[in-house]
């Protein structure tokens, strides 16, 4: 019974860690394939503290942080083209 325990529980953190990394891939791609969808400051913003929020409550296992850094560095890289898409997509009159 305890050998049971001892499996499910393994079995439920290697659950919960693939489900955490799935997630973070999923931000990735969307950030690097569609970066304006982030070119709102508000949106940029909430992002960005969801991540920092989400990221202290993750485990510290390495693969995890790994994925969580290369995810920042995306939207460190990409913000240029997140404001750029947002003042292209803006009217003229907005931009005076």
């Amino acid at each position: 019974n305890t050998n049971t325990n001892t499996n499910y529980k393994t079995k439920m953190k290697a659950y919960c860690i693939a489900t955490v990394k799935h997630n973070i891939d999923i931000l990735y791609h969307w950030i690097y394939y569609y970066p304006e969808d982030f070119a709102e400051p508000k949106l940029l913003e909430r992002l960005l503290t969801y991540i920092s929020k989400v990221k202290d409550k993750t485990p510290e296992q390495s693969s995890i942080i790994r994925r969580w850094q290369k995810l920042l560095q995306l939207i460190q890289h990409r913000k240029p083209e997140m404001k750029h898409q947002s003042i292209l997509s803006s009217s003229i009159s907005n931009l005076r």
